[in-house]
């Protein structure tokens, strides 16, 4: 099969109303700001996949933020996987992952820098024992200090992470 990756941005209506019914692999990127406080709105979002046939197998996430009882956070038919700052407000990556995917962490593939390149990459089995890397990727629009040298430090650190997956 052809790979086809695309990067659209779509809101909620017309997202469902592309993939409804889709028989791909969909792999969904989303900035939930705060995972908490969100929580109740991104179930419902999966809800209204689940209702409209959208299958969404992988959404990763920006912004989780910290999260100090994950388990306190089940969502329905997915399992959470994170990496977010030890303490504090913003930055932090994750996935909801369809439990019915095998998934497993690639920690050479996941650099954790706070506030330069939070990364946290999953290798995914399929059923067809297909397997694929994802990665999601969050960088900080205000570094605490040394903006110019955090910005370099991110690009340096995204170039590293970049030639690493290109050797896989």
């Amino acid at each position: 099969k052809n790979l086809t990756i695309a990067s659209d941005f779509f809101d909620i209506p017309t997202f469902t109303s592309k993939f409804s019914g889709s028989n791909n692999l969909i792999i969904a990127s989303l900035n939930v700001q705060s995972i908490q406080s969100k929580y109740n709105s991104l179930n419902s979002l999966l809800d209204s996949w689940n209702t409209y046939n959208v299958p969404v197998h992988i959404l990763a996430l920006q912004e989780v933020w910290h999260i100090p009882h994950p388990e306190l956070l089940p969502f329905s038919g997915f399992k959470l996987i994170h990496k977010s700052r030890p303490r504090g407000r913003g930055g932090g990556i994750g996935f909801l992952i369809r439990n019915n995917i095998n998934c497993k962490i690639i920690e050479n593939l996941s650099p954790f820098v706070p506030y330069v390149f939070e990364s946290l990459t999953v290798e995914i089995t399929l059923n067809d024992n297909k397997k694929y890397s994802c990665t999601s990727i969050y960088r900080s629009p205000n570094p605490p200090n040394a903006m110019s040298r955090r910005s370099e430090e991110h690009t340096s650190e995204l170039q590293s992470h970049s030639d690493l997956v290109c050797r896989l």
